[in-house]
């Protein structure tokens, strides 16, 4: 199996937007650099994708999988909270900043979530302290859990 020469930034545009998501390039760059790190030519000679846990896909897969929680996204303001009609510029800077975090906060707690899926517990496996920081620094409760199922006391 060899490793494919090939940029896939014109995929990773395409992909970004049809997920409603605004890429930076320093995360196109960054994600095709990914995925040239994870792609090789397959024995029936197309290009596949290591995905994690001995899984193997195509660049949708792998677009799906390296991509998430990147870009900004069009989406609107969660926030419950209304403003009154004279409200000035600085509540509304308060406000909107406040639903940006919130919406930030949420993608990690899923991009932790997500490392558990496709790598599976941090404290049950190998013991990857990379992937048990990202989740015990995003998403607090499911680290407990996995913790207490695997038995670890380390960090108690």
């Amino acid at each position: 199996m060899s490793q494919p020469n090939i940029t896939y930034n014109q995929n990773i545009i395409t992909h970004a937007k049809a997920r409603g998501a605004d890429l930076s390039t320093e995360e196109i760059d960054t994600l095709n650099a990914t995925l040239r790190s994870v792609s090789f030519v397959n024995d029936a000679g197309q290009i596949a994708f290591t995905l994690g846990n001995g899984r193997i896909g195509d660049l949708d897969a792998a677009l799906s999988l390296y991509s998430e929680g990147m870009g900004r996204t069009s989406t609107p303001s969660t926030s419950t909270t209304q403003l009154p009609a004279g409200a000035n510029a600085t509540q509304r800077a308060i406000e909107t900043n406040r639903a940006a975090r919130e919406g930030s906060a949420a993608l990690k707690r899923q991009q932790a979530e997500e490392i558990v899926r496709v790598y599976g517990s941090p404290w049950a496996t190998s013991g990857n302290m990379t992937h048990a920081a990202v989740i015990l620094n995003n998403h607090p409760e499911l680290a407990e859990r996995l913790r207490a199922e695997a038995g670890d006391r380390r960090h108690e």
